[in-house]
């Protein structure tokens, strides 16, 4: 959520960045007021002030949302599927000097703001030891992650995880890779059949949205498509994914309209924060009225800016993501 965290700073202290949009909670709420609640779990103003404008701006994410659900369809994820099959009873897939090995998926983000996220690997093969499974851009070739894998000899040998992979409205092409050249594995194909000895170089289309393929590259070589060969062997990788709705994409395109509601629902919560801390140490009463007050002045100030917000709101166009909600119709049909 950086798009929307790094729009508000803190000026009195010390940070790395500057706001986007040069808002400063310091506006609404001085530094010194917040020093006078600082307990724990917060050590810093600076982290109870984070602390607070993340909670602001899911609760800002989920406002925007709430607001269209009678107009729209918000749909979260859109497929989930297994790429990489062992059905050719374990047929090697031999060492390869110099070569990495593994599962390239490419993503169509041209018409729905869509995100990968990787929820399991699998290595299978005739292999002990740690293997690192690399995760590439492929069209940058930034390495993005690195996946450590405790391979154990003719087991399926899975870590769950939870990664998402954002293309932020671009093309997303991804390659799960790992350096085979002492490492036996058995084959595995992308295709559904399990068919190693088929022509399975191409890319396989698992919908409209995204294809696959299993991969080879030379070790050495930048992890881009001019370098990378098609093959029909994933080298005993298997990953399991589900393709998301990237909402959040979309909202940061509009991240100027919404900060000063995102600073606004942080101050409130700064507010309600002191209420509680203002009762725990038995703050006169004055200074809980004057906290109170507060509270629901920016409590107010926050609905009546979101309010304009969501009225100027322009929204994506995009039937799987945001599907326009249609409206029941009762008719008469006579024989």
């Amino acid at each position: 959520m950086a798009c929307l965290t790094d729009l508000i700073g803190i000026r009195s202290e010390c940070t790395d960045t500057t706001p986007t949009v040069g808002l400063y909670i310091d506006d609404l709420v001085t530094v010194a007021e917040m020093e006078k609640f600082i307990d724990s779990p917060f050590e810093t103003v600076k982290s109870l002030f984070d602390n607070r404008l993340e909670m602001a701006t899911n609760e800002v994410r989920m406002d925007v949302y709430n607001a269209f659900t009678n107009q729209y369809i918000t749909r979260s994820i859109i497929d989930s599927k297994r790429i990489g099959q062992y059905n050719d009873r374990n047929a090697a897939s031999s060492a390869i000097l110099n070569t990495y090995k593994g599962i390239e998926v490419q993503i169509d983000n041209s018409k729905s703001a869509i995100k990968l996220v990787l929820a399991g690997l699998t290595f299978y093969g005739n292999h002990n030891g740690a293997i690192d499974v690399k995760v590439f851009n492929t069209l940058t070739g930034q390495h993005l992650d690195t996946i450590a894998v405790s391979a154990v000899a003719g087991e399926h040998v899975t870590v769950n995880i939870s990664k998402e992979y954002a293309g932020n409205l671009q093309p997303l092409y991804l390659g799960f890779i790992y350096d085979a050249n002492s490492v036996s594995a058995y084959k595995g194909t992308v295709g559904l059949t399990g068919c190693t000895s088929c022509a399975a170089s191409a890319y396989v289309s698992v919908n409209s949205w995204l294809q696959t393929r299993a991969m080879n590259i030379e070790r050495g070589l930048d992890v881009v498509q001019s370098n990378i060969t098609g093959t029909a062997d994933t080298g005993g990788l298997s990953i399991v994914y589900s393709v998301e709705c990237d909402h959040l994409s979309w909202m940061c395109n509009q991240k100027s309209i919404l900060a000063r509601p995102i600073m606004y629902k942080t101050a409130e919560l700064l507010m309600e924060y002191s209420l509680f801390q203002s009762s725990r140490f038995n703050d006169n009463a004055t200074n809980f009225e004057k906290y109170q007050q507060r509270q629901l002045m920016y409590k107010e100030k926050y609905d009546e800016m979101m309010k304009n917000v969501v009225s100027n709101m322009i929204m994506p166009s995009d039937d799987i993501c945001m599907a326009c909600q249609k409206s029941a119709r009762m008719m008469t049909s006579l024989p």
